[in-house]
């Protein structure tokens, strides 16, 4: 089933030169504009979410890595006829971090304004969409790499604001104490 979902969205490259060009900014910079955006929060008064952010980002690259590692799933171009729209890469396919790097950033964003959150899930779909349209992931990939990115952080938001309202909630006498 991955692979037929591949080679449907991956026959689509090579048609349209436009939308060959736009899937290969997407999916070569789609990603590096989302990270901006999550450390340009550290300077506004959101900067708590990002932090959380920045080490959600962190977190969910290094589970990204070790899964990566012991999966070590051959991108399609290197097993399969495909229509390759930008350069080969070395690294493993599953999980792709451009999904898990998009699937961070959007749940931030969600949390940041929901509206603002569902632009960038939008753009989330996108990007993960490129990455195979492009030739370099299979669906199952992509799909992976979002789900890490928004499993890690929730989980992370969640803790964080935990321990916020923790000390939120310290008795006033409890800091004077000496």
């Amino acid at each position: 089933m991955d692979l037929f979902l591949f080679e449907q969205i991956n026959q689509l490259a090579g048609n349209w030169n436009w939308l060959d060009a736009m899937m290969r900014f997407l999916s070569s910079a789609g990603y590096i504009i989302v990270i901006l955006i999550i450390i340009s929060l550290l300077f506004t008064k959101k900067r708590s979410w990002g932090f959380i952010g920045v080490v959600s980002l962190l977190v969910s690259l290094g589970i990204n890595y070790i899964v990566k590692t012991a999966v070590s799933r051959p991108q399609p171009f290197s097993t399969h006829d495909v229509t390759l729209l930008i350069e080969r890469s070395t690294s493993p396919s599953f999980p792709s971090d451009q999904a898990v790097i998009m699937g961070v950033c959007s749940v931030i964003l969600f949390f940041v304004h929901r509206k603002l959150g569902v632009t960038a899930f939008v753009l989330a779909l996108f990007v993960i969409f490129s990455r195979v349209f492009v030739g370099h992931h299979y669906p199952m990939d992509v799909l992976a790499g979002l789900l890490v990115g928004f499993v890690v952080t929730a989980c992370i938001s969640k803790v964080w604001n935990r321990r916020e309202r923790r000390s939120r909630f310290t008795p006033s006498y409890t800091r004077h104490f000496p």
